[in-house]
């Protein structure tokens, strides 16, 4: 009966420090992301204002005929013939 009610107290006296690890752990988290917005909201933009570059002039006919180069592929005719060399 002792060990039983030593059982029970035992296994509430570990979920209670669970409990409280966990507690914790929320705490700290909630501290650290009040610390981030904080900083955050203290600090201002720090990016340059960089003029835009004027549009790049582009010989489509010839940027269509590399890219066409680019995924030409060689196709295999056959299993009969991999070379190719049959006559069409």
């Amino acid at each position: 009966m002792i060990k039983r009610l030593l059982l029970g107290l035992l296994a509430l006296a570990l979920v209670l420090v669970l409990v409280l690890v966990l507690v914790l752990v929320l705490v700290l988290v909630l501290v650290l992301a009040a610390a981030l917005v904080v900083n955050t909201l203290r600090q201002g933009s720090r990016q340059v204002q960089v003029p835009a570059l004027p549009p790049l002039a582009v010989d489509e006919a010839a940027l269509a005929e590399a890219m066409a180069q680019a995924v030409r592929t060689k196709t295999v005719t056959g299993l009969l013939d991999p070379a190719g060399v049959v006559a069409e």
